[in-house]
């Protein structure tokens, strides 16, 4: 693991802000882990996405990282491989008073720069940094339909849950 993904003192995360998403890319060949939150000194959002190479033998060598912009405010709990080989990405937060907050994107790593030799994601010298998505980044795609918000707790007028209007 590269010490910078590694918690502090030994490395620039936070402590239960690390890796949280794992997922294995269409071929085996490639483990992708994600972190939740930004490490010390990357701009607020910038999440890593850290990936090995299955060697061989069999064994994962560290291979290429890449940068993702997260909305504010939120981490990245989870990611999984398409077999298309991009990934759908769960962005998601609390905030006290409001509730949850929870949105899925796909994101592309395949047209993504190799980041691992940026110390300082901070969107100067081409790090990202800002709302765009980052320029050395993977491709960020929202799904269509509601995917910004929490599914409402009753549904709409006239509208119900598990079946329709005339019965089950």
């Amino acid at each position: 693991m590269p010490p910078s993904l590694q918690v502090a003192p030994a490395g620039r995360a936070t402590a239960n802000q690390t890796f949280e998403g794992l997922t294995l890319l269409p071929g085996g060949r490639t483990l992708l882990a994600s972190m939740e939150y930004a490490i010390a000194g990357d701009a607020t959002g910038t999440v890593r996405f850290q990936t090995w190479r299955r060697t061989e033998g069999g064994r994962f060598r560290l291979a290429a990282q890449y940068a993702y912009r997260a909305d504010a405010g939120l981490g990245v709990p989870e990611v999984r491989a398409v077999p298309d080989g991009r990934l759908l990405v769960l962005e998601r937060g609390f905030t006290a008073g409001v509730g949850n907050t929870v949105r899925l994107y796909l994101a592309d790593t395949r047209r993504a720069t190799d980041t691992s030799g940026i110390e300082n994601l901070t969107g100067q010298d081409g790090g990202p940094a800002g709302p765009e998505d980052p320029p050395h980044g993977p491709v960020r795609l929202p799904l269509p339909g509601r995917h910004g918000e929490a599914a409402p707790a009753e549904p709409p007028a006239g509208q119900h849950r598990g079946h329709d209007r005339h019965g089950p």
